[in-house]
């Protein structure tokens, strides 16, 4: 069996500055969590996925739809604000020396094209590589 790696990368921004960004939902999506006895990491370990398919195999389905519309309700807030998309993400590190470990917030929309970037951007693709060895 053969062995290989691949690269990944996001953008991402702290807790604190959603919090300060969005300091309402946030608070709303905390208190809905804690009330429910479900953590963020919980939340966004499911984020990868179908988070309302996955919310439900650990909380009923009136829950799950709680905690996705107040988590759908901060990325709705945070766009409005910033621009930028917001989704919570998790990624356990391990043993690696990944800079992300446990719960993150990733932003999409951060990059334009310049002006020549954009009259190709139909021919442009980006790639990523690692090495492994």
């Amino acid at each position: 069996m053969g062995m290989g790696s691949y690269a990944n990368f996001a953008d991402t921004v702290t807790n604190k500055f959603v919090s300060e960004t969005c300091p309402d939902e946030m608070g709303e999506l905390l208190r809905v969590l804690s009330d429910n006895e479900y953590t963020i990491d919980q939340l966004a370990s499911c984020s990868d996925g179908d988070i309302q398919g996955e919310l439900e195999v650990d909380l009923d389905e009136d829950v799950a739809l709680l905690i996705l519309n107040t988590y759908d309700g901060l990325a709705m807030a945070f766009e409005e604000k910033t621009g930028l998309t917001l989704t919570i993400r998790y990624h356990d590190k391990e043993d690696r020396g990944d800079e992300v470990d446990g719960f993150f917030w990733e932003v999409e929309g951060v990059y334009v094209y310049s002006p020549a970037g954009e009259k190709y951007k139909d021919k442009i693709e980006r790639k990523f590589w690692t090495n492994f060895g």
